[in-house]
């Protein structure tokens, strides 16, 4: 268990540590862009980088989340796993741009409306990107390759950063600046992708329709499950384009953007506990969990409390004047973000036992609330009523995940959220020691 626990808390700090430099990279580049562009058009890069980001959401099929499972169990020979990513990338990929632009053409006078055609050519066609860095993630998860997978989020942000300087602030491109900057960073992504994967196993054109189909059948729970939160995510999104404007959307996505900066631990903890979790017994798993839930919640709840006091002032003061609006849905996001960190930790141990179903019946109950809060608060409350479901959604679903995971695992819900003496002395001073250790590498 110590072993575990050790190795466990390396990675964490390793995958939090690069989600750091992604969150500082993203802040600055964040505040560059929403002054240049503005609420309104904000609001418009929002949708269009929506619709690569939701599709290959709905059409990866779960293949990344079984890549991760086999290969940790070892029930699949990584060359095979690979090609069938790299032609899954280009066949999906194909027909979910097709999809894309079939979509733009039936919501051009809604959900699309006044947005130019020729920006969706450098959004629409980063989908077999995106879907194949998706699955060589998660493979690279799968063999506990942290560095690498770390490397390769990494670098594509950092070359977005640059050409969003050089294209957006010099050459003053403005919102079609972002998009190519979003392109060519995706492209990056891709071609990292390749390269390290290419080293750990023989990459190469090829389909094995067998693996596809157990990838499928063990993939489409943990995918279905995956596929609700983000639903979650966006949902308010698309209804606040319908009910309201670009400008709400702007306003909204910014504040939703800064609150989601709580889950940056639980997040990078969740994402190495499925691997872990992957390659360990359910014993060892039950006992691991509840211990990183207590320590999640700690860490979400001060980060959360900090932004409280600090939104009034930080958001206007960071983003412009322009964004004041923002501050009162973000403070209302708050509560709901914080109980979605539990959902982030149990998803990923479920996930890594094979239970993925459970999380996926627990927010799918959240999602068709928040939906129905939706269409009743946000023609009272605007993009106010739109946080408030959200924080509604969020809060009854993580709640009802805790019940649900205490019940199968015999233990008390508190055990999951109230961090105790021995946590402090036996392990997160520990953790704490890892973090300051490696800072002084660096």
């Amino acid at each position: 268990m110590e072993s575990n626990l050790s190795s466990f808390a390396k990675n964490s700090v390793s995958v939090f540590g690069t989600r750091i430099l992604l969150i500082l990279i993203s802040i600055v580049s964040s505040i560059i862009v929403t002054r240049i562009l503005g609420p309104a058009n904000r609001g418009v890069m929002e949708i269009l980088v929506l619709v690569p980001y939701m599709l290959v959401n709905f059409g990866n099929l779960g293949v990344g989340n079984a890549n991760l499972y086999f290969i940790g169990k070892k029930t699949h020979p990584i060359d095979k796993i690979v090609s069938n990513s790299l032609s899954l990338s280009l066949i999906l990929g194909a027909g979910l741009i097709l999809i894309a632009y079939g979509s733009f053409n039936f919501y051009r006078e809604s959900l699309f409306k006044g947005i130019p055609f020729y920006y969706t050519h450098l959004v629409f066609w980063i989908i077999p990107f995106l879907m194949f860095q998706k699955f060589i993630q998660y493979t690279l998860l799968g063999k506990e390759e942290i560095a690498s997978r770390n490397i390769i989020v990494l670098l594509p942000a950092i070359i977005n950063f640059l050409i969003t300087i050089c294209i957006v602030v010099i050459i003053k491109l403005s919102l079609l600046g972002v998009l190519i900057a979003t392109f060519v960073s995706n492209l990056s992504a891709a071609l990292l992708c390749f390269y390290y994967i290419s080293k750990k196993a023989e990459v190469k054109f090829g389909f094995d329709y067998k693996l596809f189909i157990r990838s499928v059948k063990f993939g489409m729970i943990p995918f279905l499950a995956l596929l609700v939160i983000n639903l979650n995510f966006k949902a308010d999104v698309i209804l606040i384009k319908y009910y309201m404007n670009d400008t709400a959307v702007g306003l909204y996505t910014l504040a939703v953007t800064v609150v989601e900066k709580i889950t940056l631990l639980p997040e990078a903890i969740g994402l190495v506990l499925f691997s872990k979790v992957s390659n360990i017994t359910e014993e060892e798993a039950g006992k691991i969990t509840p211990l990183v839930c207590r320590f999640s919640v700690l860490s979400s709840l001060i980060i959360g409390v900090i932004l409280f006091i600090s939104a009034d002032f930080l958001i206007p003061f960071v983003y412009g004047k322009d964004f004041q609006l923002s501050v009162r849905p973000l403070l209302i996001l708050i509560p709901g973000i914080i109980s979605l960190t539990l959902y982030l930790i149990l998803h990923g141990d479920l996930t890594g036992r094979g239970k993925a179903k459970i999380t996926l019946y627990v927010f799918a109950f959240a999602l068709l609330l928040k939906i129905m809060l939706n269409l009743f608060l946000i023609p009272l409350y605007g993009i106010n009523g739109a946080a408030l479901a959200s924080t509604i959604s969020y809060s009854l679903g993580a709640l009802g995940l805790v019940g649900v995971f205490a019940k199968i695992n015999s233990i008390s819900m508190l055990s999951l959220l109230f961090p105790t003496r021995e946590d402090f002395v036996r392990y997160i001073i520990p953790f704490i020691s890892i973090v300051k250790r490696r800072d002084t590498l660096l």
